[in-house]
């Protein structure tokens, strides 16, 4: 074993890691965005509100309000890099100084996805089924 098919399986597995989170972010966000679709006249407005207002207020809010937020999951997931291993401690030190930031191991994130993909799928249907239910009343009465 050579060190190039080392270093061409460790950048197989991480472009696996990365293409598995892309999929996953993909779904959830996917998930709300059909939500809002469902819901409302308006979805792109309401999700770029979501996207760049929510999920960037929270960030600044100290406590643990960003567990509120799809993107705190999705970056559990991410791998963590050689250069982030370098840098934790410095990285934790300014964290703490300025907000206290809870960590989340991936299995939690995974699993906290998957059943918010779930649960916004789910009431997704539940929306439509009970929009095409009125309709369907509506033009019968």
């Amino acid at each position: 074993v050579t060190w190039r098919t080392v270093a061409v399986r460790e950048v197989l597995r991480l472009w696996l890691h990365y293409a598995g989170v892309v999929v996953v972010a993909l779904s959830a966000y996917g998930a709300f965005a059909v939500l809002l679709g469902a819901l409302t006249q308006r979805p792109i407005i309401y999700g770029v509100i979501f996207l760049f207002g929510w999920q960037r207020l929270v960030s600044l809010i100290p406590g643990a309000a960003d567990f509120l937020t799809l993107e705190k999951y999705v970056n559990a997931l991410l791998p963590r890099l050689a250069t982030q291993r370098q840098n934790e401690v410095l990285r934790v030190a300014l964290v703490e100084f300025q907000k206290q930031q809870i960590l989340v191991a991936w299995p939690k994130a995974l699993l906290t996805l998957v059943v918010v993909i779930g649960v916004l799928l789910a009431t997704t249907c539940l929306v439509l089924r009970l929009r095409e239910y009125s309709r369907a009343r509506a033009v019968g009465a």
